[in-house]
């Protein structure tokens, strides 16, 4: 202590280290940036930011910024991704999806700014990306898949209403044939059997010697329409397309009470198909 005020020390901290710019003793820090000529910022003065945090907490009851574990700012991640893709499947519209999209954004946002103001540090962007690097693409597959189905209900529409280029019977069974043949098999489906119960229906209508060509060409007409709706069960469209095939095929049965092996057929199909289709 010779040659030392004693009111230096007493009551104080004392740091000791180097601060010149010519010994390799510095850090780049947040503030390295900011700096034009020193962009390192040298060990004591390091240390003496964090005496400084320590003493503000203490004395003057600054509370620190507190952090999440990495597990935890995992799983925060993944669960905004799984937001992101959920939106994105459920949400049909695309108007209705970008604004609930925008608006569970501002939510993450206000969120970590919210935790922000209560000391802590949670990542935002990372989440925000995560949300929409996978509701992006789950939005944009809904959407051509969704016009994919469009076309094809334009298509069966178009040909179902064209009289002028009506098929006889033998085309039409050839066309609700090659229908159910491209139903996946029933152990790769989640509708078992009902490529099975089609087929069985197809028969039915094509051996009943009490139905006229005319209404066999119809009965064929509503089997392919099933069998397409088979293939995308879930989509509204497909599920209209194949209600409405059901009650033409209840209709005949009501009105062709002679065609007795396609009406006792269809009574015990009919119901389990409804079924499998969830119609």
């Amino acid at each position: 202590m010779d040659g030392i005020d004693p009111s230096w020390v007493k009551d104080r901290i004392v740091l000791i280290g180097i601060t010149a710019p010519s010994i390799d003793d510095a850090f780049y820090t947040p503030y390295s940036s900011g700096q034009q000529r020193v962009q390192k910022m040298p060990r004591t003065v390091v240390q003496g930011q964090l005496v400084s945090q320590l003493l503000s907490t203490v004395l003057d009851g600054r509370p620190l910024f507190w952090f999440w574990f990495e597990w935890e700012e995992i799983l925060w991640i993944i669960g905004w991704a799984v937001v992101g893709s959920s939106l994105a499947w459920y949400i049909r519209h695309p108007f209705l999806l970008g604004l609930a999209g925008t608006g569970t954004l501002f939510i993450l946002l206000g969120t970590g700014f919210g935790i922000f103001l209560q000391q802590g540090w949670v990542p935002v962007m990372t989440p925000a990306i995560a949300f929409l690097f996978n509701g992006v693409p789950v939005a944009a597959y809904r959407i051509i898949r969704q016009r994919q189905i469009n076309q094809l209900v334009k298509w069966i529409n178009q040909k179902n209403n064209n009289t002028g280029a009506a098929l006889n019977f033998s085309d039409k069974s050839v066309i609700a044939t090659n229908s159910i043949l491209q139903l996946p098999d029933s152990k790769e489906s989640g509708l078992p059997g009902i490529k099975e119960l089609l087929t069985q229906l197809q028969a039915a209508i094509e051996g009943e010697p009490n139905l006229q060509p005319d209404d066999k060409v119809e009965g064929l007409q509503q089997v392919e329409f099933l069998a397409v709706a088979g293939r995308n069960p879930t989509d509204k469209e497909m599920q209209k397309l194949a209600k409405r095939a059901i009650r033409i095929l209840n209709g005949m049965m009501a009105d062709l009470p002679n065609a007795i092996k396609f009406v006792e057929t269809g009574s015990i199909l009919l119901p389990e198909i409804s079924r499998l289709l969830r119609l």
